[in-house]
């Protein structure tokens, strides 16, 4: 990817100036954060994330009754 420090608008305009000007670039910078996204956000880690909260919001309300 390519990183700035928070808060630099001259270093991420410079940034996304070199993506637009660079496509091979931002071709692998985008396949990367694809790839990145769908090994993190998938179907069953959703599942069982959800699973989670619900079983948690249940526990902490059957411990208040």
């Amino acid at each position: 990817g390519v990183l700035v420090d928070p808060g630099d608008v001259p270093a991420l305009s410079a940034a996304m100036e070199r993506l637009v000007a660079d496509r091979p670039l931002a071709h692998r910078v985008g396949e990367a954060a694809r790839a990145a996204f769908l090994a993190r956000f998938t179907l069953e880690r959703f599942r069982a994330d959800v699973g989670r909260i619900y079983r948690e919001a249940i526990e902490s309300r059957c411990a208040v009754s």
